[in-house]
């Protein structure tokens, strides 16, 4: 992960971000690279953990503070795709509202099968020697994480105004806890996560390939509206667009870059532009496409159910046209996504009180 991406990252989680899941922020292996990558290149050639496979999913606490403000919640990675000595992960924050956790900030990335955001290859950092210095610090030591023990070990970087502290498991690799903190304009931000969970999400079509249709330089546009409905006063919509465009497609996974327009509620004369990418993968619920082969296969009834988040993804029905699927927290929140007979993401519906997003494919 890039430093200023988590940072990003914070700013959202102290404050709820109301975002279509289609507009998803992209970590790149470009701008700032995460430091252990840059200080042990042998991460870049090493093989993966052996529990790195496609539908794991890891999840964190997360807590944040800025500016006196302080937001928790949870982030979850998913292992979505790994093809060709890379690794497609796509990451999601959920944080806590009324009671229920919504969906509120989403990044995606391509990483080294030896060293990403949250793993490291275990032999390589056994064979990291223990340092003390003005700009990395490394130490082994017992650690508790979730009344588990571990043997840690933690590294720490120091660079101009921010501090990143990473806690990994020497036995696999996998990170425990993390801390980052920034000061800008004398402000001070931190961010901290702590291992909560790990499992393999159910993936029915796991087997399945990209779809043929998925080429890059193709562009879909989807168009819809935000509506707000507010007790006690008039019901506003405002008209959005999106533009999905396939950067690349490799076997199983794609990048895609959006461009969203939208009406400024403050200022409806204005249009608002933002550009985003993101990774679909194979092995992932809800992307902006599924493997074709996989629809026929699949019934109606609960697909799975997140112990942390309570979010659960049902098939809703199933025929010839393609199939729906309902993501719901249960309480508030519940999204719903509509895919044909070749895979392609046709339909999007999101209700969260007092907003719904509706969006259709213009073909």
């Amino acid at each position: 992960m890039k430093l200023k991406v988590v940072i990003y990252a914070t700013l959202f989680l102290v404050a709820f971000l109301a975002l279509s899941q289609l507009s998803y922020a992209l970590d790149m292996p470009s701008g700032i690279d995460n430091p252990m990558s840059v200080r042990f290149p042998e991460l870049l050639t090493a093989p993966a953990p052996t529990w790195l496979q496609e539908g794991v999913r890891v999840t964190y606490s997360d807590l944040a503070t800025n500016s006196g403000k302080t937001g928790n919640g949870l982030v979850q990675t998913d292992v979505v795709a790994l093809d060709g000595g890379k690794v497609a992960t796509f990451t999601q924050s959920y944080s806590p509202y009324l009671g229920a956790m919504r969906p509120v900030f989403s990044t995606a990335a391509i990483e080294t099968t030896g060293g990403g955001d949250i793993w490291c290859n275990p032999e390589v950092l056994q064979k990291i020697p223990d340092r003390t210095g003005d700009d990395l610090t490394v130490l082994r030591l017992p650690m508790t994480v979730g009344e588990k023990q571990y043997q840690a070990i933690r590294f720490g970087f120091k660079q101009d105004t921010y501090e990143l502290t990473d806690f990994y498991d020497l036995d696999t690799g996998i990170l425990l806890y993390r801390t980052i903190d920034y000061t800008s304009d004398s402000r001070a931000t931190r961010y901290m996560i702590e291992l909560l969970n790990f499992r393999k999400v159910n993936i029915p079509w796991k087997d399945g390939s990209v779809p043929v249709w998925l080429s890059p330089g193709d562009t879909l546009s989807y168009q819809g509206q935000t509506i707000t409905q507010t007790q006690g006063a008039p019901t506003m919509r405002y008209p959005l667009s999106i533009q999905a465009s396939v950067l690349s497609a490799e076997k199983r996974f794609a990048e895609i870059n959006f461009v969203t327009y939208s009406q400024d509620p403050i200022s409806p004369s204005q249009i608002k532009t933002s550009q985003t990418k993101s990774i679909s993968g194979v092995a992932q619920l809800l992307g902006y496409w599924m493997p074709q082969e996989a629809i026929a296969a699949l019934r109606p009834g609960v697909l799975d159910t997140d112990p942390d988040t309570e979010m659960q993804i049902n098939v809703v029905k199933v025929d010839a046209n393609g199939v729906v699927f309902e993501k719901t927290n249960q309480k508030d929140y519940m999204a719903q996504f509509a895919y044909d007979s070749t895979g392609k993401l046709v339909q999007a519906y999101y209700q969260y009180n007092p907003t719904t997003i509706v969006l259709q494919l213009v073909e």
